[in-house]
């Protein structure tokens, strides 16, 4: 199974990391598949745009969305919950978007930043 996902995150007051996700499940053999998140207050809804999901959701504390999945095609549904924690204080200094392009960001970071930050392409 491939899985893709778009995420959009916003600290809340209190430190609470709430956030949206779309997810594209993408499956080679046919089944049934159960998607769950941590965190809490979840909340799943189906996205898909010419199909009937056909599967369910539960909510509450063991929420999650199980989909049946046909060979080599995906199933596309919706994610919004929240994470305990505490806010990383990023503060955005300076903006700089050209053609509605990014082409420069600083940030100023807060106490709960990691010191150092690694990543990959």
């Amino acid at each position: 199974m491939r899985v893709r996902t778009a995420t959009v995150a916003h600290h809340l007051t209190g430190g609470d990391l709430e956030y949206q996700q779309w997810v594209e499940a993408a499956a080679t053999r046919g089944g049934e598949y159960r998607f769950t998140h941590q965190g809490r207050a979840r909340l799943y809804s189906p996205a898909q745009n010419f199909e009937k999901l056909v599967g369910r959701i539960q909510h509450g504390q063991d929420a999650s969305l199980t989909a049946e999945v046909a060979p080599h095609s995906s199933s596309t549904f919706l994610v919004h919950g929240r994470l305990p924690g505490e806010g990383i204080g990023l503060t955005p200094i300076e903006v700089e978007i050209t053609g509605g392009q990014l082409q420069s960001l600083v940030l100023a970071t807060g106490e709960g930043f990691p010191e150092t930050v690694t990543g990959r392409r």
